[in-house]
């Protein structure tokens, strides 16, 4: 077992404990558990941590804020519901099969982009573009400068480019 993971384990059960007392949703506080153990793994194993329950929970807390965040910009009803469905184009009933097939090929290349970005870029990648991080979030969790984040960020911009571009 990793040095990571044993830190964790005597912490785990009360961190999940309290997530679960202060959200009053136990599947929710299961899943910003789950995720918040999966990105603390992902630091380096050479990055140190002093207090690995205090990051943990500084992680929890950063995404229950991005959690909110994401709930305040999506609509209150469902797409379907919508009586104009044009306000989002090719989310209505009508799909076009070449259409379809494009944004499946798009999402293939987009995918072998991001695959061969370099593991820091990656990483520092999927967390801002994917999971929707702010590069300051994403420098504290992965040990780095805010400007080292853009940096990434721009190289793995520029290789997506480059996919699509083929």
């Amino acid at each position: 077992m990793s040095n990571k993971l044993q830190s964790l384990s005597p912490i785990y059960t009360e961190f999940y404990r309290s997530l679960n007392c202060k959200s009053g949703n136990g599947h929710e506080a299961a899943d910003i558990a789950q995720a918040s153990v999966e990105r603390f793994l992902m630091l380096p194993e050479e990055q140190e941590v002093r207090s690995p329950a205090g990051l943990l929970r500084q992680i929890a807390r950063n995404m229950k804020i991005d959690m909110a965040r994401h709930r305040q910009r999506l609509p209150m009803e469902s797409l379907e519901s919508r009586a104009d469905a044009d306000f989002l184009p090719g989310l209505s009933h009508d799909f076009d099969p070449e259409r379809i097939f494009l944004g499946q090929e798009r999402v293939a290349l987009l995918s072998q982009a991001v695959d061969s970005m370099p593991a820091r870029c990656r990483e520092a990648f999927i967390l801002s573009r994917i999971d929707g991080l702010a590069h300051h979030e994403v420098a504290t969790g992965m040990g780095i400068s805010p400007s080292m984040v853009e940096k990434h960020v721009a190289l793995g911009l520029k290789i997506c480019r480059q996919f699509l571009d083929q």
